[in-house]
């Protein structure tokens, strides 16, 4: 490695490093719990073929509930954190940021070999951009991001070793190239199902390649081998997958992808007649949240954690004025994509008469780009399929390396038109002209340092927003207000994790907004959350609200339970009861005369009896039975009994409880 390269590289690793090391402090956060804290295959240590038959959040990749999210080897580095220091945060995200780094030097490695060798300056431009987005503090940030990280992490791995193909020869070593590409590809794929479009990558590679060599070169029967190879092993990857998962497909529910589950892509999607008029607008709404993923890509603020429900409402008119941004980011694109496609596939068919000077291919390397930017971004786009959510920054981490290489690519032909510039006015003997021309690269190299700094600052503020669930929720609730999982979960963080009264009142005002949303889009609220807002009310001393949201929990929470009892689960019915059952208590403790004691009493006592048929009637050393029998337990020296104490036997203080009721009523 020469001494440039080597500076190059220790400018990429300082820049990934600097931009995510402020996350090293944060907690194991949403999405972290379910694919660590509560996941068997990490925490408990469950065989390594439990893995490779369980999806990311640990369900069995075969059930209906399953997720669909088969990523065994990133759950294999979740189990190697824990087996070393548990639960300890520090140590999940100090791999993730480790990680980031090596990803962000093997994009510096494949921009110089690939698209800009001769200017090493832009390539470090295009890294640093990389290593620094905000965009990427979703999966760098996050500690269940690793799964994109370490698939794009094999993706460059695997593209860079396919382009080594073209500097050995012999059989033995193609051999060996092919079999480590196709393993990259391989293990890409086991870490997010992305990382297959890493084939995809290969196959545009060998196109560029193609198009840069000269006529004299024969047609290469060792390129045809490698396409034809590439495309075994993507056949053989996108086999295992689907034959991992079984033949079941995930089902996502409305809230996840609203757009998916309206009645135009609903009965398409089952192949049934359209019970009502197509709205040719709606089918715009895709094409609109892949112009927000895009311009996501090169914001400075705005993130969240979650985008879904009606974060961002349908595209149903063709005068909404979002139809303005689709066309402005859509039309720049397209037509760069189009024009760069002719130009790569009329060179591939008709190549030059000697082999391109890289530096005089801007046009096949702005095609690759868009390659790399588009194809990783595809399985996520709604298009070919529809995925379990609206947007998701976390997705773009490979493909936001496309926007890097063109971002690095605009500075090299700004640069080498000031060289041009310089060379014309120097040889006319422009003076003026030739002083403009020395200034300009310098300064077009310190504004690309700024545009770093300015995006290396935006992702440490918004690591810190990853820091604790309240600042994570708070952050998703400012940049989409309209988010009603984000108001829910940011109102129960506020209920559990109080520290004081005035986050009480927000966790109230929260819940309320959440269903004034639900109320105007026609959906109901479900049980749990009218449940959480009582809970909020109860800690206020609202008694008579939180009385009021439990009733109204238990009115609309299902019938059965056994889908609660069978996971293990206590349902929300149960504790709504047990919790109304407490506040009525109460009233009965405050009240002076006895009829007015007795009522409350004997409902309470019903209340409680409820609840402990709902959960199953299950060992008084199971944690919600022993709740609910202290319960039991208080109501029972209520109603005279006091030698028993709430910390008496669940089964003990019913059955006082039910004896007492019964001798009051004879």
């Amino acid at each position: 490695m020469d001494s440039w390269l080597a500076l190059s590289v220790s400018c990429v690793v300082v820049t990934a490093v600097g931009s995510f090391a402020s996350s090293l402090g944060g907690e194991l956060l949403f999405d972290d719990l379910k694919a660590i804290n509560e996941n068997n295959d990490v925490v408990h240590h469950a065989p390594f073929v439990e893995i490779l038959r369980h999806d990311y959040w640990g369900t069995s990749i075969r059930s209906s509930g399953s997720h669909g999210s088969w990523r065994p080897l990133t759950t294999l580095t979740f189990r190697f954190n824990h087996e070393l220091h548990e639960l300890e945060p520090f140590g999940y995200h100090a791999v993730n940021v480790a990680l980031h780094g090596l990803v962000s030097v093997l994009f510096l490695l494949l921009l110089r070999r690939i698209l800009l060798p001769t200017d090493l300056a832009a390539a470090t431009f295009g890294a640093s951009l990389f290593a620094a987005i905000p965009v990427h503090c979703d999966a760098v940030a996050s500690t269940v991001g690793r799964a994109e990280v370490l698939s794009g992490l094999f993706v460059f791995a695997g593209v860079l070793v396919h382009s080594l193909g073209e500097d050995y020869t012999s059989p033995t070593a193609q051999l060996l190239l092919l079999f480590s590409t196709a393993a990259a590809g391989a293990t890409a794929t086991m870490c997010k199902e992305q990382g297959a479009m890493m084939f995809v990558l290969c196959l545009a590679l060998e196109i560029l390649v193609a198009s840069r060599a000269p006529v004299t070169t024969a047609p290469g029967p060792r390129r045809a081998a490698r396409l034809g190879s590439m495309a075994g092993a993507a056949f053989a990857v996108l086999y295992l997958r689907l034959k991992v998962a079984g033949g079941v497909t995930p089902e996502f529910g409305v809230e996840q992808n609203p757009t998916a589950h309206h009645p135009e892509f609903a009965v398409r999607a089952r192949r049934l007649p359209a019970p009502l008029p197509i709205q040719p607008c709606l089918r715009t709404t895709f094409a609109y949240l892949a112009a927000r993923h895009t311009l996501l890509q090169v914001q400075t603020s705005g993130f969240s954690c979650d985008t879904t429900g009606s974060s961002i409402p349908l595209l149903v008119s063709s005068t909404d004025p979002r139809q303005l941004l689709t066309a402005a980011i859509a039309l720049p694109i397209g037509a760069l994509a189009a024009a760069s496609t002719i130009g790569v596939l009329r060179r591939w068919l008709r190549p030059p008469a000697k082999a391109s000077d890289p530096r005089e291919d801007g046009l096949g390397g702005v095609w690759f780009a868009l390659v790399l930017l588009i194809a990783p971004f595809l399985p996520a786009s709604n298009l070919p399929f529809h995925v379990g959510f609206v947007l998701a920054e976390r997705v773009l981490y490979t493909p936001s390396a496309g926007v890097c290489a063109l971002a690095a690519l605009g500075l090299h032909a700004a640069t080498s038109s000031v060289a041009a510039v310089k060379s014309k006015s120097g040889a006319s003997g422009g003076g003026g002209g030739l002083g403009l021309a020395g200034m300009s690269t310098p300064t077009l190299r310190a504004m690309s340092v700024g545009v770093v700094a300015v995006y290396a600052s935006a992702a440490v503020r918004r690591n810190g927003a990853w820091a604790t669930h309240k600042t994570l929720f708070r952050s998703a609730v400012a940049a989409y207000p309209e988010n009603v999982e984000m108001h829910r979960a940011l109102a129960a963080t506020l209920t559990n994790f109080a520290d004081s009264d005035a986050e009480r009142e927000e966790a109230v005002e929260l819940y309320a907004t959440a269903m004034r949303i639900d109320r105007r889009d026609g959906r109901p609220t479900p049980p749990r959350v009218i449940f959480n807002l009582g809970v909020a009310q109860m800690g206020l001393g609202r008694l008579d609200e939180a009385e009021s949201s439990y009733r109204q929990a238990v009115r609309s929470s299902p019938t059965s339970n056994r889908a609660s009892r069978a996971s293990g689960e206590v349902s929300t019915d149960a504790f709504a009861r047990y919790n109304l059952g407490l506040i009525l208590m109460q009233r009965a403790e405050g009240a002076s005369a006895e009829p007015d004691r007795a009522a409350p009493l004997n409902e309470a006592l019903d209340l409680f009896g409820q609840a402990y048929h709902i959960i199953g009637g299950r060992a008084a050393a199971d944690q919600h039975a022993a709740l609910l029998g202290h319960g039991c337990g208080e109501l029972a020296r209520l109603l005279g009994q006091a030698e028993t104490r709430g910390d008496g036997m669940f089964l003990k203080a019913l059955i006082i409880a039910l004896m007492e009721k019964r001798r009051c009523e004879d």
